[in-house]
């Protein structure tokens, strides 16, 4: 073997053993050693730029360790460009570990996720409503054609002028019961004089004034009772002294037999309100909504203002749907009635005003179509006595006023099933002697025939019948059976 080749194998063998000694740890510059030093230089860096714990640059529990000269990543970044940078600074960590180790030389990010920031919207939601003099206009963005069309009925049922729409139809509500805040900030706006009504995203403010320091109390109180995840800001005066208010409006809208009524306007004092509220409460069965506000100039006599309110309430009852309307001295009812006689009944009403008040009526007679199934009119009668009863006075074949908006939609029924008989039957309870329960049924019977044939049903269709206490339903033993027993039937007679 010659000598050049014998110093060519020494030479290799110099390498591999040079290689061994380094990467197995018997050297200073060995792997482990470089593996420590390099993990040392890439936290550092990562210390230097925030990256280790979570902070004001959103990421969170960034996690670092070595496979040797490959460093491997975990945590999380707030965004992509955030992630390059942890990447980076790990990537270019150094120290003099010469030629063979140099560095980082390969990252493994596979587990450094990206959770991105939730998006905010380019402008905020913004709505508003407007009430100086006239209609109230509303204004700004809604989210579809059915929060629109629910906005404007609520502002026409609370506003005397009702209200001018144009809004515009905008994706990008805020999340949770944007209509209910609109329609709270609506009823707050409702109570002042002058004012606006304003949202902006989740936050709904209302400002103005109102005609007295207990109303703005109550229209502070109104717009900060928000829906969850609203936020109602008041900002409303009371006015300095009492200003007379001038035309001196009130309203009550009725949109259907079953929809609340609502009242409006200006009442002089809360005792007058409460009497409205109860004359309302006794012809509309309950249904009622108070957005009236106190405030000096009632016109007129002492209590014919009142009077008038209340016959006016008394003829809305007698429709299927109608506004009632005041201004000053001049009252006046629109709406339909199912028969002739209702609407000459309620041009009488409003006709008979007295001192200086005026009394008008519009009322359209609007039919209903007849129908031909005994079956059919026998679930009309049951449903409208599903929930309630015809009340009369104790031991009386006197009918309480509170029922006539029953007897009411009995009286439609029956016009509408003209081609059958219908038997009105009378039954009590077992209290009291038998004849005189027997005669009672039989009266109470007969007094609902009379109402009915008043309201413009044809008397040959009736007949009435008592029974007494012959055919109860419940147990005569308790309360609660005695008050189901006492009733009034309808029966179809095919």
């Amino acid at each position: 073997m010659s000598n050049n080749t014998k110093l060519i194998i020494a030479f290799i063998l110099f390498l591999i053993y040079g290689m061994i000694a380094i990467y197995s740890g018997w050297l200073p510059g060995s792997a482990r050693s470089v593996e420590v030093k390099l993990y040392g230089s890439a936290q550092k860096n990562l210390a230097n730029s925030q990256f280790l714990s979570e902070s004001e640059t959103g990421a969170k529990d960034i996690k670092l360790s070595m496979s040797g000269q490959k460093a491997i990543l975990s945590g999380v970044a707030r965004s992509n460009d955030q992630r390059k940078k942890i990447i980076k600074d790990v990537k270019t960590a150094r120290w003099s570990g010469g030629l063979i180790a140099g560095g980082v030389t390969k990252v493994n990010a596979r587990n450094l996720k990206v959770l991105p920031v939730a998006t905010v919207p380019d402008a905020p939601y913004i709505w508003s409503a407007k009430k100086e003099d006239g209609p109230v206009v509303l204004t700004g963005m809604v989210p579809d054609e059915q929060t629109r069309d629910a906005l404007i009925a609520h502002g026409n049922a609370i506003f005397p002028d009702g209200v001018i729409d144009r809004m515009t139809i905008t994706s990008g509500a805020p999340k949770g019961d944007w209509v209910g805040a609109a329609r709270r900030s609506l009823n707050s706006l409702s109570q002042l004089r002058v004012g606006e009504a304003s949202g902006d995203d989740t936050v709904f403010r209302v400002t103005g004034t109102a005609a007295n320091l207990e109303i703005a109390s109550r229209a502070r109180e109104t717009v900060r009772n928000m829906p969850d995840g609203y936020i109602g800001e008041p900002s409303i005066e009371a006015d300095k002294g009492p200003k007379t208010q001038s035309p001196y409006l009130w309203n009550a809208r009725m949109d259907g037999r079953d929809a609340p009524i609502i009242l409006s306007g200006y009442v002089p004092d809360r005792p007058t309100a409460d009497v409205i509220i109860v004359h309302a409460k006794s012809v509309f069965s309950e249904r009622v909504v108070d957005n009236m506000i106190v405030a000096p100039g009632v016109p007129g006599e002492d209590g014919l203002w009142l009077d008038s309110v209340k016959a006016s309430l008394t003829t809305l009852a007698s429709l299927q749907t109608g506004r009632a309307r005041a201004s000053d001295l001049d009252f006046d009812v629109t709406g339909t009635a199912t028969s002739e006689e209702r609407a000459a009944n309620a041009r009488t009403v409003m006709a008979g005003l007295e001192g200086d008040f005026n009394g008008t009526s519009n009322i359209t007679v609007v039919a209903p179509p007849r129908i031909e199934a005994a079956n059919v009119c026998q679930s009309l009668f049951d449903d409208a006595m599903q929930e309630t009863t015809i009340n009369f006075e104790t031991s009386k074949s006197t009918i309480k006023p509170a029922s006539y908006e029953l007897l009411g939609r009995l009286s439609a029924a029956a016009k509408r099933c003209s081609a059958f008989k219908i038997s009105i039957e009378g039954h009590t309870d077992s209290q009291g002697g038998e004849s005189g329960n027997q005669s009672l049924s039989e009266r109470r019977a007969k007094a609902v025939v009379d109402f009915l044939v008043g309201d413009g049903v044809d008397l040959g269709q009736l007949t009435s019948r008592g029974f007494g206490e012959s055919s109860p339903i419940a147990d005569n033993n308790t309360a609660e059976g005695r008050r189901r027993n006492r009733r009034i039937e309808f029966k179809i007679i095919q």
